[in-house]
């Protein structure tokens, strides 16, 4: 039997190093979820890339009598902190288990059940908790839907997409 063999030393330490890195790519995945967590800290620095719409005037005006100012979405910093990441061998995300983090990013409509407590001064409607404890007067809201837009912090922008597509060719193309 006639047999011939061809070897290739750097083609063989490629595709063992191809093999060991498909093995088990949680590195790539941690160094993806690390990506995505930068990304959406700079969503919130910049109030969005591209820019979110900005707040209602009644909103600046809730605000501004609280005495509460900051960016957008970040009054009381909760929804930005609560942001983590996670990765496996097969998988980096980024996300929030606040429950309107889903809203505030896509955007979408609540339907209010109404009856929120308020009363109305010279200076417009100041609304109350719902303690059962009401002045005189006291008014409450009917039902109604408040539409809010979408302000994307969980987006990667395409730069950053095209860098973890580079990540992960590089990734698999280095021994």
């Amino acid at each position: 039997m006639l047999k011939t063999t061809i070897t290739h030393r750097r083609l063989d330490v490629k595709l063992r190093g191809l093999y060991v890195k498909s093995k088990d790519p949680t590195p790539l995945m941690r160094m993806v979820a690390g990506d995505m967590e930068r990304s959406t800290e700079k969503n919130f620095a910049a109030q969005g890339r591209p820019r979110w719409p900005k707040l209602k005037k009644g909103t600046l005006n809730q605000r501004k009598k609280a005495g509460k100012t900051g960016k957008i979405l970040q009054i009381s910093g909760q929804l930005a902190s609560s942001v983590t990441t996670r990765y496996t061998d097969t998988y980096a995300s980024a996300g929030s288990n606040k429950k309107y983090a889903r809203i505030q990013n896509d955007g979408g409509t609540i339907k209010h059940p109404g009856g929120t407590p308020y009363i109305t001064t010279n200076k417009g409607a100041i609304f109350m908790r719902k303690d059962g404890d009401y002045p005189k007067g006291t008014k409450f809201t009917k039902p109604h839907d408040i539409k809010l837009p979408a302000r994307p912090f969980l987006r990667l922008t395409q730069k950053e997409q095209q860098d973890i597509r580079k990540r992960i060719k590089t990734y698999f193309s280095t021994p």
